[in-house]
């Protein structure tokens, strides 16, 4: 997927084949980005689709801002070509980490590896570890339930089982959650409970494959890597993190019916089963996406 050849050996796209091209996935990533645009204009908020864009700080129109990525170099429209054509190839020259010639427009690979080649260099180990480490499907999601365990609930949704059923599901079952940036958002009754004691510090040790939290985190890297990434793969990992973030929510101690989630009880056999089932394909999933972004970084760390 990323290039092996130097950035002045790139192969030039014609105008017509990368306009296509980005009229294309421009349009997905609108579609996608649609209900939030919308709900943002009335100022309302949807707990669960809205947490991605929150949390990873992404407005839709970053989202929608179409990039080639690295490996290419689009060529100069022709004067005939349409408008928003030559407008689009025009921005581009003028973008951060871009550069222009007299024959086309494409990242600036050097100018981005000296000034986030230091921090990519920490991602790219991390990704590393995180890709070899033995996947756990255990969690059951109960990272959620562990965020309202005697206290406050964090969305406006109404409790599954109660405040005192939630409590029980707490108490009773084990709670192996690994990720900090879930573990930092737990109750203080809470806290104890957790068999691990995750922090900024011990991220590289308990981070691991089949986390619902880090796989959405790909859609972070992602972003960070920007204009690197070509908008077709964001386009993969947005809808990866949003498939996820429904889990997420449906496997929760909230009753998220409102929003067209039907429960995943994982206070029960069968809600454990479908859990840890679609926790394995989204382990997978993210896999393909975790190498191909390693794949990047050992090309331009």
């Amino acid at each position: 997927m990323w290039p092996t050849l130097p950035d002045d050996e790139w192969p030039v796209l014609s105008w017509e084949e990368w306009w296509d091209q980005a009229k294309l996935e421009t349009k997905l990533a609108q579609a996608l980005a649609f209900g939030r645009r919308e709900r943002a204009m009335r100022s309302l908020n949807e707990p669960v689709t809205d947490f991605i864009w929150h949390y990873y700080g992404l407005k839709p129109a970053r989202f929608e801002r179409w990039q080639p990525g690295i490996g290419v170099r689009l060529g100069t429209p022709s004067p005939d070509a349409p408008k928003e054509c030559q407008e689009l190839y025009a921005q581009m020259g003028r973008r951060k980490y871009f550069k222009q010639d007299e024959e086309s427009v494409s990242v600036d690979l050097s100018a981005w590896q000296a000034r986030r080649g230091g921090v990519a260099y920490d991602w790219r180990e991390l990704l590393k570890i995180i890709q070899k480490r033995e996947p756990f499907f255990g969690c059951l999601g109960l990272h959620e339930w562990a965020m309202v365990y005697r206290d406050e609930k964090r969305h406006p949704l109404p409790l599954r089982l109660g405040v005192e059923g939630t409590a029980k599901v707490v108490e009773t079952l084990p709670i192996r959650c690994t990720h900090y940036d879930a573990f930092r958002f737990f109750t203080p009754a809470a806290r104890p409970l957790n068999h691990y004691q995750p922090s900024e510090e011990t991220i590289i040790e308990c981070e691991q494959p089949a986390c619902l939290h880090q796989n959405m985190d790909l859609l972070r890297y992602g972003l960070a890597l920007e204009p690197l990434i070509p908008t077709s793969f964001m386009l993969n990992v947005f809808a990866m993190a949003l498939r996820i973030r429904q889990l997420d929510m449906s496997a929760s101690a909230y009753d998220c019916r409102a929003c067209g989630l039907a429960p995943v009880a994982i206070e029960t056999a069968e809600g454990k089963a479908i859990y840890i089932e679609k926790q394995r394909a989204f382990s997978d999933q993210a896999k393909a996406y975790r190498a191909q972004l390693i794949a990047l970084l050992e090309q331009v760390v």
